[in-house]
């Protein structure tokens, strides 16, 4: 892995496709406005993977930390790519676009954590770690961004006169009763 540091400005670390372990200390991180941005290789998230058609591609992330106007340490964490998923319809695979855009407010304790009936929906609230791993917090965010049964945008499967299916997945090898 390449890493480079902008000394000029002090605030930007640009990382090539991730294959080593980064880690921030996070509460430092946002306070000192930091930004992380690379891209990570699909194979390399291990949990992602088992909810995967294949592991082929990469996603690209931008971790940015900041103070909120209450001076609450905060990162903003952002991921985009291509995955491939299997159609829970047809159990054909296609390509899933993944966007997502995290709010994340670090608190220094579980007591600080905010009752589930009060937090706000866009915003998570994340125990601050001094050594937090940032593959992990990625992978952990796709995780939670995936569809729980996946499907195409479209109608993949198409139901005839029996009241059986004919698709283009799996299921269309299989002949119609006698």
């Amino acid at each position: 892995m390449q890493k480079s540091f902008d000394r000029a400005s002090g605030k930007y670390y640009h990382a090539r496709l991730m294959s080593n372990e980064i880690v921030i200390d996070s509460i430092s991180f946002a306070k000192k406005s930091e930004s992380l941005q690379g891209k990570i290789a699909v194979g390399s998230l291990e949990r992602v993977r088992e909810s995967l058609a294949s592991s082929q591609g990469e996603v690209e992330f931008r971790l940015q930390g900041k103070l909120d106007i209450q001076r609450r340490p905060n990162l903003i964490l952002s991921i985009s790519g291509q995955l491939a998923l299997t159609c829970q319809r047809c159990l054909g695979d296609f390509v899933y676009e993944l966007t997502l855009e995290r709010r994340m407010v670090l608190v220094t304790s579980e007591a600080l954590l905010p009752d589930l009936d009060d937090e706000d929906p866009d915003v998570d609230f994340v125990l601050a770690d001094s050594k937090m791993n940032v593959q992990e917090l990625i992978e952990d965010e796709i995780i939670l961004g995936l569809p729980v049964a996946p499907k195409h945008d479209y109608l993949c499967i198409e139901i005839d006169a029996d009241g059986m299916t004919n698709s283009s997945g799996a299921f269309a090898k299989l002949g119609k009763p006698n």
